[in-house]
């Protein structure tokens, strides 16, 4: 973990805007000890706005993955943090990548039930929210998905997220069906 990690995960909001003021510090660093998490994961992981404010104004990237392909808005859908969630999405987050299990953010956002996320994510794909910057504005992204593929995505998570009334057994089933994809045998068929 680098002291710019170090920073962001303390919440140390002085610390870091020394850090940044410097000219060696990487802010897109991937700590592999934690699953490739640059310095971003952790502030929106921690729900720290400020901190994420200051490093995707210094020129954090908000489309590098970690190792399971999550993004930044994989982690701020399913907290439920819809002000980060803005933000990142501000800045270029690619809202349709999925993870290694085939989910994207507004998969998260709908099974953890923060369907205000849902509906941000919702506007972002039908291409109703006007960004600061858009994923391709990045010099190098970090995951492609075939055409067809992308189509057949884009297509499911606009009739997900328009989806007006879930029903909550329905997001319970597809949480259980997300947790026993992820290896968890405890989840019961019952619940």
């Amino acid at each position: 973990m680098s002291v710019l990690h170090e920073a962001v995960a303390c919440g140390d909001t002085q610390r870091l805007g020394d850090l940044l003021q410097q000219t060696r510090v990487e802010i897109n660093e991937q700590d592999f000890d934690w699953d490739g998490r640059t310095p971003l994961f952790w502030a929106v992981i921690i729900g720290n706005v400020q901190c994420t404010r200051m490093l995707l104004q210094a020129g954090a990237n908000p489309t590098i993955l970690n190792n399971d392909h999550k993004s930044v808005a994989h982690f701020a859908a399913e907290n439920g943090r819809y002000d980060l969630l803005k933000m990142v999405v501000d800045y270029g987050c690619d809202v349709t990548v999925v993870d290694k299990f085939g989910d994207s953010a507004i998969d998260y956002a709908l099974v953890y039930g923060q369907l205000e996320c849902a509906d941000l994510l919702s506007q972002v794909l039908r291409g109703e929210l006007r960004r600061k910057f858009e994923p391709s504005d990045w010099l190098e992204p970090t995951h492609h998905v075939t055409k067809d593929a992308h189509q057949d995505l884009r297509r499911r998570l606009v009739a997900m997220a328009t989806r007006t009334n879930l029903h909550p057994h329905d997001i319970h089933k597809k949480k259980n069906k997300l947790l026993l994809r992820r290896g968890h045998s405890d989840v019961g068929n019952s619940n």
